[in-house]
């Protein structure tokens, strides 16, 4: 069961790939800040249908599933998660193909709860994205069988759910599931991105004006608990990376034209996003630094980024908390600063929020 105050904390385990100072060991967590840590990702095995380690090198050989259970040890209230699924794993039928098949899911079940109990952890996060009007009820029937096998371990089940209107519309029977699961984690991110052709930022807690009021963080928490949501049940998802974009002229304002998605960052190199640590250099070397009531948003000649930063995440865990919720949580925490590139202290998205849980 959820209580207010939560902080979840993703960890990214592929971080453990990048090369200094972007590489992140298990030793960087902020363990003794959040009150959940989940280990993105395991997989699903598309022909066996059963959960597997991703990176059996890194997640077995090199031990990182019980080095990183045993975390624990540095804070004895920590609970910790395999989170099974995630944006790629998703991609294709495997999933919609398991929901739908009772032999399937029993199968699924008691092997993911062996798997659970050999590791030590705490239970799983699934992260389904997104299922669609026909997966409704399989996944409804998946996670009334996983509660079922679950609960005479103790084992906590949680999920990741979009904040879209339309996906929650189409894949979740909200009722049933907000039964069923210890927390809701809401992907209250992505709301725009450089798939669109005018610059916005990406996780606004309010629309803002001339955006669609359907698009931020605020609609999407009113909207889960209209359709049956229990508040202390939902945790807020919040950012630590930004979304890019490259300018299509000289307009560099909220709203502005836009060609396409943003340069790819020096140490995570990838078009269209730029982790919390890099906005952080940038700014240190001259970005221009903006801020809307959305957030704040960085621009130097083409480019432009709209993030989370200090200011923005306390206020998205004051409104948690005011409202309510279970807590915030983080995607992720191998993009915060966490060696202080910025100077405002290691960690200092998650700090920040942790305070402001606690007053």
């Amino acid at each position: 069961m959820a209580q207010s105050g939560n902080l979840v904390c993703y960890y990214g385990s592929w971080a453990h790939y990048r090369h200094e100072p972007a590489k992140y060991s298990l030793d960087d967590i902020p363990v003794d800040k959040c009150t959940h840590l989940i280990y993105a990702f395991a997989t699903l095995d598309a022909r066996d249908f059963v959960a597997k380690q991703h990176d059996s090198w890194l997640d077995e050989d090199l031990k990182n599933y019980r080095k990183f259970v045993q975390l624990k040890s540095r804070n004895p209230r920590l609970k910790v998660l395999l989170a099974l699924g995630g944006w790629t794993d998703s991609q294709g039928p495997k999933y919609s193909q398991l929901a739908s098949d009772s032999g399937r899911r029993g199968r699924f079940v008691s092997q993911v709860v062996q798997l659970l109990l050999q590791y030590g952890f705490d239970g799983l996060d699934l992260d389904w994205e997104f299922p669609n009007s026909q997966d409704k009820h399989g996944f409804t029937a998946w996670v009334q069988d996983l509660r079922r096998a679950f609960d005479p371990h103790g084992l906590l089940l949680t999920a990741a759910v979009s904040a879209g209107k339309s996906a929650i519309d189409a894949g979740y029977d909200v009722p049933q599931l907000a039964r069923h699961l210890d927390m809701i984690n809401l992907m209250a991110y992505d709301f725009h991105g450089s798939w669109e052709g005018t610059v916005a930022h990406h996780a606004p807690l309010y629309a803002e004006p001339g955006q669609s009021p359907e698009l931020c963080a605020d609609f999407a928490v009113n909207y889960w608990i209209r359709k049956g949501a229990p508040p202390h049940k939902l945790i807020l998802g919040v950012p630590s990376y930004g979304r890019s974009w490259t300018l299509a002229g000289s307009n560099s304002s909220p709203g502005a034209a836009a060609a396409g998605a943003g340069r790819q960052g020096r140490y995570i190199q990838e078009s269209g996003n730029l982790p919390f640590f890099e906005c952080c250099l940038a700014e240190k070397e001259g970005w221009t630094k903006g801020r809307t009531q959305a957030g704040p948003y960085l621009t130097k000649g083409d480019q432009w980024v709209g993030y989370d930063d200090v200011q923005s995440v306390t206020q998205k865990a004051r409104y948690a908390a005011n409202k309510g919720l279970g807590g915030v949580m983080m995607w992720d925490v191998t993009t915060d600063d966490f060696k202080n590139l910025g100077g405002e202290g290691k960690n200092p998205l998650v700090t920040a929020m942790y305070r402001a849980l606690r007053g």
